[in-house]
């Protein structure tokens, strides 16, 4: 079972997947951000007898991911790397006080198990810049949700290799923006990577990841 997070690969990793699945797989193109809270409550026995499988990214490399996932949607049509990194510099602080903010005002979102079908749409449309980081991986009570298998972003084409499917990974819907330590650091202020550390504790400590 493929629970896909936001802005870690998942669109190249379903397509990989996807291409090996057989008649018997279950497939739900509805919800391509399915919340593994969500996938518990609706799929109760898949989810103890498949394998889980997520993804992790370093949260200061995803935050700036995802803050140019914002600058898609507020600029929708043709990309322009140079537009994107002037409007990078002038609003990934204030994107990044936004889910500050959002994520302190959503305290009982947070804690439910599921979501209504308004809460579903907006998380599906912007979740990449408000509802991510701790959320994906801990429960309505706070306590960590345990996966069978987690890839790591930064490896993620080696990773999956080793799962031994077959299909190597297609390099897919990137937005334009290559991760790199460079990349993500040019854009972080000290108050920024204050943030990301309020947001992320779990991440950073379970996967060890650094600025």
């Amino acid at each position: 079972m493929f629970l896909r997070g936001f802005k870690v690969g998942g669109t190249s990793v379903e397509a990989a997947l996807l291409s090996v699945c057989g008649p018997d797989d279950i497939v739900d193109p509805q919800e391509p951000h399915l919340s593994p809270r969500e996938a518990r409550v609706l799929y109760p026995d898949d989810w103890v007898a498949l394998r889980t499988l997520a993804i992790v990214r370093n949260p200061w490399d995803f935050s700036v991911a995802a803050a140019h996932h914002r600058y898609r949607l507020e600029n929708p049509g043709q990309y322009k790397p140079e537009q994107a990194q002037d409007w990078m510099r002038q609003n990934f602080v204030r994107c990044m006080e936004e889910k500050l903010a959002c994520t302190a005002s959503s305290a009982e979102f947070t804690r439910r198990e599921s979501m209504t079908p308004t809460e579903r749409h907006a998380y599906w449309v912007f979740g990449a810049s408000f509802a991510t980081g701790d959320w994906f991986w801990l429960d309505e009570h706070g306590k960590p949700i345990e996966f069978d298998t987690v890839l790591r972003f930064e490896s993620l084409e080696q990773d999956f290799l080793t799962l031994g499917l077959g299909p190597t990974l297609p390099k897919l819907n990137h937005f334009g923006y290559q991760s790199d330590p460079q990349s993500y650091r040019q854009y972080h202020t000290t108050r920024t990577r204050q943030i990301v550390e309020e947001l992320h504790p779990y991440e950073i400590l379970q996967f060890g990841y650094e600025f």
